[in-house]
């Protein structure tokens, strides 16, 4: 009775962006689901094998879980996660779904609980859940940021530019877009020291007023960290002029001077995810959450 239920309710999705997700490699395939008091959106990232939940209404958790489920078999997926008010993470949590960081402000005058379950390798629910495979990494601490010699800034809005930039995924393996409808970043900067180039950008959520951050290239000396740090800075300048409160950004735990960047520039550590992506080797990796809080200049 309860499958049947499920592949009922599974009937029901829709994908909202079949040509989008073929033209863009990194792009979100997007599903909606509306069948009585049942209303979500799936984000579904096939690169990096999860799926995030965006869910409208409270109730029915044991049969979005079992319908999340079987989705996460039938697709191969590694992790589903959903970011809520914290009110709602413990209906989340009876439902097999684990807390594992948060990002502050994140519905303007809440907090967001990033709430996560997480898979084997033959889409089955891991016994014991997210508490059975998480390992705390460390957290770099800040440094002082000297400004590089020769450095210049160059900040776009450009979108046809920004889209053939992310969509180069062997320089941004970890790079994924994170709002529905949004296949691209809204704005970047870009840093140049001597024939070095690196890329922050950011994807805005006009709603909310925040906006996530991600750094698309490798870095190698510490000179390469301060030159993003002033990167953020000019970023940070344009993002207040939109009104964007706060800023967020997941970082490979295994990428030291990626995470010196976020803590010389100030941000806050505020978890880490378990998990979450997937790389051409097929082994997932763990990120840390970082957020900085905006004085936007309009507010």
């Amino acid at each position: 009775m309860q499958q049947a239920a499920d592949l009922q309710l599974i009937s029901f999705l829709r994908q909202t962006n079949p040509e989008t997700a073929k033209v863009n490699p990194v792009a979100l395939e997007e599903y909606s689901c509306k069948r009585g008091d049942v209303k979500f959106y799936l984000l579904l990232s096939r690169q990096h094998r999860n799926m995030r939940v965006l869910d409208y209404r409270i109730g029915n958790y044991q049969l979005k879980r079992a319908a999340f489920d079987h989705l996460a078999k039938e697709k191969g997926l590694r992790k589903i996660f959903t970011l809520v008010e914290k009110q709602d993470s413990n209906s989340w949590r009876t439902v097999g779904f684990s807390r594992e960081s948060v990002v502050p402000a994140y519905f303007r005058t809440a907090d967001a609980y990033v709430m996560s379950r997480v898979y084997d390798e033959s889409g089955e629910p891991l016994t014991g859940g997210l508490s059975k495979v998480a390992v705390a990494h460390e957290v770099p601490e800040p440094r002082r940021a000297r400004k590089p010699k020769g450095l210049k800034l160059t900040l776009t809005t450009d979108h046809d530019r920004l889209a053939k930039l992310v969509a180069k995924t062997h320089q941004t393996p970890f790079y994924t877009p994170f709002g529905k409808g949004v296949t691209c970043p809204d704005v970047g900067v870009q840093a140049s020291v001597d024939r070095k180039r690196f890329w922050i950008v950011a994807e805005i959520n006009d709603s909310f007023g925040h906006a996530k951050i991600d750094l698309l290239s490798p870095l190698e000396l510490r000179r390469d960290v301060y030159a993003c740090v002033f990167a953020l800075g000019r970023l940070f300048e344009y993002l207040a002029d939109q009104d964007v409160a706060g800023a967020f950004t997941f970082v490979s735990v295994e990428d030291e001077l990626a995470n010196e960047v976020f803590a010389t520039a100030d941000f806050r550590h505020t978890g880490q995810l378990t998990r979450h992506v997937v790389l051409d080797d097929g082994e997932p990796r763990d990120l840390h959450t970082w957020h900085y809080r905006l004085r936007p200049r309009n507010m």
